[in-house]
């Protein structure tokens, strides 16, 4: 994905929106079990600063994922704003040492961001994925979905760490 910026360059405090959508591949995302059902959609408000760029911006697309708990495929909105600042190479030799750090450089007018979204996914993607909220997981016996209904499996009320304490109590087995 490319943002020319070649106009906004020699307009010192002008502003451009930009709104782009583009397909990635299958592993793009770099992720096991986790994969672009969509394409990418960002909105981007891009703003001279000098010698560079103020960005804000808006990316959503929709995420194939296997549920941690039951292990079911699922299609999972993603949504996240950013801010982030791009300078032209040119400029980098007397950027400060945090700038060097934070700030996106590129080369020409056109800014690539491929890698700079893959990192802003990777950044906002959750810990775990669950198909829904009440997701009941899968059986620690057999394995059985639970979501589509109960196994055979007995349950045990009391965890077993905690199974001597019942004599302790008075209760019986």
């Amino acid at each position: 994905m490319k943002i020319d910026l070649s106009e906004l360059k020699n307009q010192p405090g002008g502003a451009a929106v930009f709104a782009l959508t583009q397909e990635f591949p299958a592993g793009w995302l770099e992720r096991d079990g986790c994969f672009l059902h969509s394409p990418v959609t960002l909105e981007a408000e891009v703003q001279s600063a000098g010698h560079s760029f103020s960005v804000g911006a808006r990316v959503t697309a929709e995420l194939r994922v296997v549920c941690d708990l039951c292990l079911a495929e699922t299609v999972q909105p993603i949504s996240f704003s950013f801010e982030d600042e791009w300078t032209p190479a040119e400029y980098a030799a007397g950027a400060e040492r945090e700038q060097l750090e934070t700030a996106l450089f590129f080369a020409k007018d056109e800014v690539e961001l491929d890698d700079r979204l893959r990192e802003f996914f990777l950044l906002h993607l959750p810990m775990r994925f669950v198909c829904r909220p009440d997701c009941r997981g899968l059986c620690p016996s057999c394995g059985a979905d639970l979501n589509a209904g109960e196994c055979a499996c007995r349950r045990e009320e009391t965890d077993p760490r905690l199974a001597a304490l019942r004599g302790f109590l008075g209760e019986s087995e």
